[in-house]
This record gives C-alpha cells, sequence and structure tokens, in this order.
C-alpha cells in the first residue's frame, strides 16, 4: 500500500486488491481528513495482466502519479490521474469482472506426469584430505509416474502427491574379483522407490495474506550400498530406506516461504570417530540420521496458479537451509568401538546444508465462459542437494572422548514433465 498526504489535508492512498484470477488491480483511496469522508474506486483492473504489488503513490501538480510491479512481464509500470476525475472511478466496474465480484470458495488442481531422477549418493569418513571409509549408493533411477491433486474449499487447502519408478537388477560386475562376497549366482535388486508429499494449508491464519502450511512426505528409498577401499567393492548390503518429512512453513502471497523441517531416516552408511591421534571407522548398516533445518525458498508456480489466466513463460523455483542434526549410531557398532578404545562416543552432532532448484517452462490456459477452468502444462529440471558433515576431533580438543567424523552428501537431479486439469 502506498499513501501520500497533500497540502490540503486530503490523504491520497493505492491499495492492491486481488479476488480471483480475473479480478485483480488497483483500488484508489481519498481521505478527507478535515471533513472526515472516504471514497474509493477502481484505477486498474484486468484478467489478462496482474499489475499492483509494490504499489506507491506521490503528487505531481495536479496529477497523481502511481507506479506498480507488472508480475506477468517483470517490468515497472506508472499511472497519471488527476485527482479531480476521482469521482469518476468511485462507482466504476469493469465489464469484466461481472459474476467474478467474489472470491472462490473452491478451486482444484490435478494432474499426471513423467519424471527421471539421477542419484548421486555417498557416505565416508575422510580427515587431512585422508580417506579412512567411503560408501557409494546405487539407487534405481527408472522413469518415476507422477500423480498429484490439490484441492482448497474455503480457507483449507489440501495437496498430495505421489511418485513410483521401477525396480532393476544389480549385478556382481561392481564387485572385485579378488574378492568373494558370498554372492556368487545371486542377483541383487535397486528396487523400487516411492515418494508421498502432502501438505495442508490454513489461509489467512497469521495474517490475510499469508498461510501455515503443514507438510508431510513419507519416502521409501531402496537400493544398495557398495563399500569402497582403494575404488574396489569390498562389501554390498541391500537397503530400504523409510524416510520421513515434516514441516511448518508460512506462505506469503507472491509464492515466498519460509519455515522448518524435521527429517528422520535410517540408513547404512561410513562412520568414523576421532580422538585426535587415531581415526576408527566402521560401515554401520542400521545408522540413524534425524535432522532439523530452517529453510526459505520461492515457487513460481504457486504464483502463477492463483494470479494468473493466460500464462506462458520460463520460470525458476528454490529454497536452501541450514540446519543441524544427530546420528544414532547402531549398538553393533558401539560393542565394535568398545574393543579397541575406553573412551566414550561423545555426542554425535552434524551441520547440514540444504537446496533445491528448480527451472523450466510453464504454459497455462483457462477458459472464461468455464469459470476459470482451465489447464497446466510444465516441463522443467529439477536439483536437490543435501550436505551433512561432523569434522571430528580439532587440534586444541582435550576431552577424553571420541569425535563423531562423518560426511554424506546426496544429491539427486532429472527432468521431468507434468499435465494438470486447473480450476
Amino acid at each position: 500500500m502506498g499513501v501520500y498526504l497533500d497540502s490540503n489535508k486530503i490523504m491520497f492512498g493505492v491499495v492492491y486488491k486481488y479476488v480471483n484470477e480475473y479480478n485483480k488491480g488497483l483500488h484508489l483511496i481519498k481521505i478527507d481528513l478535515k471533513n472526515k469522508n472516504i471514497k474509493r474506486g477502481i484505477l486498474f483492473n484486468s484478467e489478462d495482466r496482474n499489475i499492483g504489488f509494490n504499489p506507491d503513490i506521490h503528487c505531481e501538480g495536479e496529477y497523481l502519479v502511481i507506479s506498480a510491479q507488472n508480475s506477468s512481464e517483470n517490468n515497472g509500470v506508472h499511472f497519471k490521474f488527476l485527482k479531480k476525475d476521482f469521482d469518476a472511478i468511485e462507482n466504476y466496474s469493469p465489464k469484466h469482472i461481472k459474476n467474478f465480484e467474489f472470491e472462490k470458495i473452491f478451486s482444484f488442481h490435478a494432474g499426471a506426469g513423467l519424471s527421471k531422477i539421477f542419484w548421486e549418493s555417498n557416505s565416508k569418513v575422510e580427515k587431512n584430505d585422508v580417506k579412512y571409509m567411503d560408501v557409494d549408493y546405487e539407487i534405481s533411477d527408472s522413469i518415476f509416474l507422477i500423480t498429484h491433486f490439490e484441492g482448497r474449499l474455503g480457507n483449507k487447502q489440501l495437496a498430495i502427491t505421489y511418485l513410483q519408478n521401477q525396480a532393476e537388477d544389480y549385478t556382481k560386475d561392481y564387485i572385485s574379483d579378488q574378492i568373494d562376497l558370498g554372492y556368487a549366482g545371486k542377483v541383487l535388486s535397486k528396487k523400487a522407490s516411492k515418494q508421498l508429499f502432502s501438505t495442508f494449508d490454513f489461509h489467512g491464519l497469521i495474517s490475510k495474506s499469508s498461510s501455515l502450511r503443514l507438510a508431510y512426505e513419507r519416502s521409501d528409498i531402496n537400493g544398495v550400498a557398495k563399500l569402497l577401499s582403494e575404488d574396489k567393492t569390498i562389501d554390498i548390503e541391500e537397503f530400504d530406506t523409510k524416510y520421513d518429512r515434516f514441516a511448518g512453513l508460512v506462505i506469503w502471497e507472491r509464492g515466498l516461504y519460509g519455515g522448518c523441517e524435521y527429517v528422520k531416516y535410517q540408513m547404512p552408511s561410513a562412520v568414523g570417530f576421532d580422538n585426535g591421534y587415531n581415526i576408527l571407522s566402521y560401515f554401520d548398516k542400521k545408522l540413524k540420521i534425524d535432522k532439523v533445518s530452517v529453510i526459505f525458498g520461492y515457487d513460481m508456480l504457486a504464483y502463477a496458479k492463483r494470479y494468473e489466466t493466460n500464462f506462458s513463460k520460463f520460470y525458476f523455483a528454490g529454497n536452501g537451509g541450514l540446519g543441524a542434526g544427530f546420528l544414532t549410531i547402531s549398538e553393533d557398532i558401539k560393542n565394535e568401538v568398545k574393543k579397541v578404545s575406553d573412551e566414550k562416543i561423545d555426542t554425535p552432532i552434524f551441520i547440514a546444508l540444504d537446496a533445491m532448484i528448480e527451472v523450466g517452462y510453464i504454459i497455462q490456459r483457462r477458459v472464461k465462459s468455464l469459470r476459470g477452468l482451465g489447464c497446466q502444462i510444465n516441463i522443467g529440471y529439477r536439483g536437490k542437494g543435501l550436505w551433512m558433515l561432523s569434522t571430528g576431533k580439532d587440534n586444541e580438543d582435550n576431552s577424553n572422548k571420541l569425535q563423531l567424523l562423518w560426511e554424506k552428501l546426496d544429491i539427486l537431479h532429472g527432468p521431468f514433465i507434468q499435465g494438470s486439469v486447473i480450476f
């Protein structure tokens, strides 16, 4: 909202008002402080362009000069309006908003698509450029099938997305010929992975222009972990990871969001301990990971679904997070440590960095005669990364404890295409 007070104790204001995708724009307000009179009217309203974010107003002689952002075309716009013409807009109502005077009670977004995800995952124990243990993960990168539904009723909104791919056989070709691991004649499998994303939004709970989002994600990520030594596989382990993510986010009107998330899962991993003069490294097949992060991001698709009617544009979305976590070491590994050291394992805490970026192209079309029913197609490329690190003991630490020495990097990336029906 922008405000200007002239010398005659007349206050002018400009505010952006959104009712629905066909009824949005700038409203002028005139307040006579002396006579305590208020007038208002529509300066600009459009079904094709979204103009009105970041409004400002000032006076140049007999003219009001209004500036605002054209979000549909990513540029700024200016209006000049004669003060004496205010009465002409006080009762003005554009023809295109007929039958669209009120906010939608119900809306939905449903679709399906395909996604190819490439996984790059590794855990290691390393210090001063010396690698003590290294584990790579082989996960099926077959095509994921995507189904998605999002519905809004009143001020509440539910969204569910489900992804599943196919299993892939994992042969013994990766295993060193010099080592017999007992897998002769067996076929290991990078089993199918499944992912379920669900969100529940409470619109207007925190403020009229924001929403509270509660999110839950459940993934079954399956594959084969390879224990490496001098770039040769010396052990392998099939794994079935149950990944749970809980998040509480504040979603602002323009696609910006921020909040906290909690993640927990179990996965075989390299893990090490540092007492300052010796490094102990192990392959923990039952390592549990708990992580809490603060995240902030931007989602342009959320903006397009709410504000735009017919829209074709390159877009981007992304987020970043900073957090910390805790490892639960399996009893088997704790017992192995006790055999070689009397020192206790210090609280195994690590730091974590998250990032996601998505770029693509969106085509959206709505039919006004069908109350805004339409379709949306988007194609793009998405990448996600998670880096977790604990650096072990520093040179000035004289405590009689074993410090966690551990690093894990997960990168997921790949193209996708999705088509949806929107209303």
